[in-house]
């Protein structure tokens, strides 16, 4: 009899620990992903709001994310922390033609992408 009560409750414990196991780890998941477009155009990037967040993706693959400060202006230019090569914001092609396009480029031709959070 004792050790029919004492099985029990070692089963309702281990059925107890099981289930706060299960949703402790159901609760453990990656949070919300954000989502990044990117800006196409000169206007879209000047419509870019203070606090918003932003990145930028180099040539090189490496993605750096931002907010975007009290001015509400985008970067200029840019320095990737990983290769270190410095984009800047073309907005004329060659010969003076204007883009119709927002484009980052470096020195190399080398081109990066500044992106919008959704």
């Amino acid at each position: 009899m004792k050790t029919n009560i004492i099985s029990q409750s070692l089963r309702s414990l281990f059925g107890s620990l099981l289930l706060i196991t299960m949703v402790t780890q159901v609760h453990a998941g990656p949070g919300p992903r954000q989502v990044y477009t990117p800006i196409k155009t000169t206007e879209q990037a000047k419509e870019l709001k203070p606090g918003e967040k932003i990145a930028f993706s180099c040539a090189c693959g490496a993605v750096t994310t931002m907010v975007v400060g009290k001015d509400g202006r985008y970067p200029q230019h840019f320095t990737c922390p990983v290769c270190k090569k410095t984009f800047v914001v073309q907005s004329s092609g060659p010969h003076g033609i204007p883009l119709g396009s927002f484009v980052y480029e470096d020195d190399q031709g080398d081109k990066g992408t500044l992106l919008r959070a959704e």
